[in-house]
């Protein structure tokens, strides 16, 4: 854990990029949804078909992201019931999904905060920014106690605070997310022109 000295601007900065790169991730889960429940199969998935872009609607209108992750597990998982290897793919992605969304909660519900701290062994205060969840887990006792946890604590760090470099992380996280099923509807697609989303 780095715990370098920056500002409230460098947090939130990043927080705006990792938002929208979950962004990325929902408007790919769309997608899927929409291939998965319209029935549709044209070759080149056409969007200007009227079943998949009311099914994009039907999605938009879920305000929860974890609502809009089951749906979409029921979907896909019906959707590629004949494809072993598919299903399994679409089965490792929504469990990362189903791992990261705690990750986006903090991101979207935290507030920058300036932490000062006094390193063990040492006379010196610092001061770091921090990404603070508003719903912190660890006001009710529920988050886990782990190396993690004494690491953060020996900081003075509540176990979901976010500094810079988890942030990051989180955008990388992120990015991978929407690849893999970007790349999980290239498999899912018949043959022919150039996937919209590409």
């Amino acid at each position: 854990m780095t715990l370098v000295p920056i500002s409230f601007e460098h947090i939130h900065q990043a927080v705006g990029k990792a938002i929208s790169t979950w962004a990325h991730v929902e408007e790919s889960l769309a997608t899927l949804f929409a291939v998965s429940v319209s029935g549709v199969d044209l070759p080149d998935w056409n969007w200007r078909n009227a079943d998949l872009r009311a099914a994009k609607r039907a999605f938009w209108a879920i305000q929860a992201f974890d609502s809009k992750l089951k749906m979409t597990n029921e979907a896909a998982a019906f959707h590629l019931r004949k494809d072993r290897e598919l299903r399994s793919e679409w089965s490792r992605i929504f469990n990362r999904l189903s791992e990261k969304k705690n990750k986006r909660n903090n991101l979207a519900h935290g507030s920058a905060l300036m932490s000062t701290y006094m390193p063990f062994g040492e006379d010196k205060v610092q001061t770091r920014f921090i990404l603070q969840p508003s719903h912190g887990t660890w006001r009710d006792g529920s988050i886990k106690r782990d190396r993690e946890w004494e690491q953060r604590k020996n900081h003075h760090l509540a176990p979901d605070a976010m500094m810079l470099d988890d942030i990051f992380q989180a955008i990388s996280e992120f990015a991978r997310l929407s690849k893999e099923i970007d790349t999980l509807l290239d498999k899912m697609r018949p043959q022919g022109p150039p996937a919209p989303w590409q």
